[in-house]
């Protein structure tokens, strides 16, 4: 049997690297310091949460995947992890704690989709009203479809690497709704 443990989560600013610069800037003008200052305790408190019932649930991490969104195939995949763990990222400190117990990190997503999005975020940011961090813009079919061709190469991804046997932890945002197309031998549960 393979399983799936579906962890939804909120990105943080260090998450987000340089997709954030202006973020927290536009959050404070459209909603205000104290938002903002409540978004981040929000988003702490979440992570906290995340990381107890992970560490609580009985695995084998000899035989745990650790996919992320916004992760690319790349061969540098814990290069990427570690900096950003590094940059405050509590997403990526769990997954390096995870990895230290024996988990392996996948590189999840292709790369190339990675940047399409990038751009687009970054041009939509530019010239709309702020939003909070790891909500992206999602009005328009370009978006829309760019998600959906993501959710499509993740839920591959991991049909071709989760092993018999297996158990793999997909950190996933809001925007995406790869649920429906993860392989029907793949058990899913939610974490939360």
């Amino acid at each position: 049997m393979r399983r799936l443990i579906h962890v939804p989560i909120i990105h943080s600013l260090a998450d987000l690297g340089s997709a954030a610069e202006g973020l927290e800037e536009q959050f404070k003008i459209s909603r205000g310091s104290r938002s903002w200052e409540e978004h981040l305790q929000e988003v702490e408190q979440r992570w906290d949460v995340i990381r107890q019932k992970l560490l609580a649930l009985p695995l084998d991490y000899s035989r745990v995947r650790l996919y992320q969104d916004g992760l690319p195939e790349c061969g540098r995949e814990l290069e990427i992890v570690r900096d950003l763990a590094d940059r405050g990222s509590q997403n990526c400190r769990l997954l390096c704690e995870l990895h230290l117990k024996g988990a392996q990190i996948m590189g999840t997503e292709d790369g190339e989709l990675l940047v399409d999005e990038y751009n687009r975020i970054r041009r939509r940011l530019a010239h709309s009203p702020a939003a909070a961090p790891g909500q992206t813009p999602t009005a328009d079919s370009f978006y829309d479809e760019l998600v959906a061709r993501r959710d499509a190469h993740i839920a591959k991804r991991i049909d071709s690497t989760l092993g018999a046997g297996e158990t793999g932890i997909l950190f996933l945002g809001a925007a995406h709704r790869i649920l429906s197309l993860v392989a029907s031998n793949i058990v899913v549960t939610p974490l939360l």
